[in-house]
């Protein structure tokens, strides 16, 4: 399980754990995870072994307030957008599919 984060900073100043699995170098791209609630960007064992079977980059956060990632004052669900936005610039990358559980 990838249970050890990256902090990542967001241009707000805010900093999000991050947690990196599957390929890194996914030749058929990158996916960001979206957490339910309660819970956190943790990646389970599955998550990983089907990511690098498939060739994909996985990247999970925790969202603002959970864990050790920064409270966002006034967070909206939208704002979610945003984060995302500044994780992935943040980790170079271009494109994204995206994926949520609740």
């Amino acid at each position: 399980m990838s249970d050890a984060a990256t902090s990542v900073r967001m241009r707000d100043g805010r900093s999000v754990d991050v947690y990196l699995g599957g390929e890194p170098d996914g030749p058929a791209g990158t996916v960001l995870y979206h957490h339910g609630s309660p819970s956190s960007g943790i990646q389970s064992d599955k998550m990983q072994a089907d990511a690098t079977a498939l060739g994909i980059r996985f990247v999970s956060a925790t969202r603002a307030g959970y864990g050790s990632s920064t409270r966002r004052e006034g967070r909206s669900v939208a704002d979610c957008v945003t984060d995302a936005v500044d994780l992935l610039d943040a980790l170079d990358v271009g494109r994204a599919w995206v994926l949520g559980w609740s």
